[in-house]
């Protein structure tokens, strides 16, 4: 891809930026570092699609790329789509993110950032490692997912095979900056801002679109999805919990319990959007279930039981099985109050017998 002359200032920008950091971090980064296996896919929210011109995880020595093009990403926040093959060799962590980014729902709107990533973090992480389930070995490898939302949000994780860890959350700086023929140097002669209407108007629901015409995207949203309450849960009546993870608003997971691991110890945790859940019931058969919450309900309730940020609470779920149908309902509870949360719907499968 050949760069027009505003883009290269951009970079030349980014580039001189990154040559401030202070002297401690530039002797770490000039330390022999350790390499592991990574790599990175990049996303945007469902209904609010984002264009990846440019996306860098640099590192000592390289950098790893977000594939970019003028597709662009709605897949969800926090959640993988297309990723290059850039190698399975070993690199170090990166300590630096560099992009240029659009917001198909601000009509076109670009954003820029260089931002430093919290490499303490990260190597923790890394180091640590997920427990297989299979054989309770340490796996290392993670994958960086790198999302963009309407308000120049910038946020990035780090995905492993039982958990998925915000490590940075940021904001960009708007550029005008950004043609259409930046993205598409050999496509019809068009604004940006009319090829990120015909997006919306081909990849994003009705509803959604009167929205966006009406009041544009929500710009805050994703902040609110980062607010983190202290909470478990409970234990199922008559019937063995024997395997539970969560995916959240903020785009985290957790693995929380299989087989003789439990790591669901009260902590903070941001509001679920999904859970799963694995028991078995006295008569020794096991059932799956996964279950999509209603986001106002939880979100209301949430707000409704905590009264003081100290507060602590427990999910509990009841499971009723009568005639090969299965009906869960969920509840946030602590001391004083109980309430309801709404399911969107629930999937609910039996496995094998033994």
């Amino acid at each position: 891809m050949a760069y027009p002359n505003t883009i290269i200032k951009i970079f030349v920008f980014i580039i001189l930026c990154t040559a401030c950091t202070d002297k401690k971090k530039k002797m770490a980064i000039h330390q022999e570092p350790k390499a592991y296996k990574w790599d990175v896919e990049g996303g945007a929210p469902k209904n609010y699609p984002g264009i990846f011109y440019y996306a860098n995880l640099v590192y000592k020595g390289g950098s790893k790329y977000v594939p970019a093009g003028a597709a662009g990403y709605q897949n969800g926040w926090g959640r993988g789509g297309r990723s290059h093959s850039q190698g399975s060799k070993p690199a170090p962590l990166p300590y630096r993110l560099q992009a240029v980014w659009i917001s198909v729902a601000e009509e076109g709107q670009a954003y820029t950032g260089d931002f430093e990533l919290d490499t303490q973090k990260i190597e923790e992480i890394f180091e640590k490692g997920n427990v297989r389930m299979r054989n309770g070995s340490i796996s290392h490898n993670f994958s960086f997912k790198i999302s963009i939302a309407p308000g120049g949000v910038l946020a990035v994780w780090l995905e492993g095979l039982r958990e998925q860890v915000e490590i940075g959350y940021y904001k960009g700086q708007k550029t005008d900056e950004i043609t259409w023929k930046d993205l598409a140097p050999g496509g019809e002669d068009i604004t940006l801002e009319e090829y990120c209407k015909s997006i919306i108007e081909r990849r994003v629901p009705n509803h959604i679109q009167q929205q966006l015409a009406k009041t544009g995207p929500p710009i805050g949203l994703w902040d609110t999805y980062r607010k983190k309450y202290i909470w478990n849960t409970a234990p199922l009546e008559e019937k063995e919990l024997v395997s539970l993870d969560y995916s959240y608003f903020n785009g985290e997971k957790a693995f929380l319990k299989f087989k003789e691991f439990d790591f669901n110890i009260l902590q903070e945790y941001a509001v679920p959007n999904k859970g799963t859940i694995d028991w078995v019931t006295p008569e020794e058969k096991k059932y799956e279930g996964i279950i999509f919450f209603n986001e106002e309900s939880i979100f209301n309730v949430f707000e409704e039981v905590y009264q003081k940020k100290e507060d602590t609470a427990a999910i509990f779920y009841e499971i009723q099985t009568a005639n090969n149908s299965t009906k869960i309902k969920a509840f946030l509870q602590n001391e004083s109050v109980k309430k309801e949360i709404k399911i969107d719907s629930i999937e609910v499968s039996k496995y094998p017998d033994k």
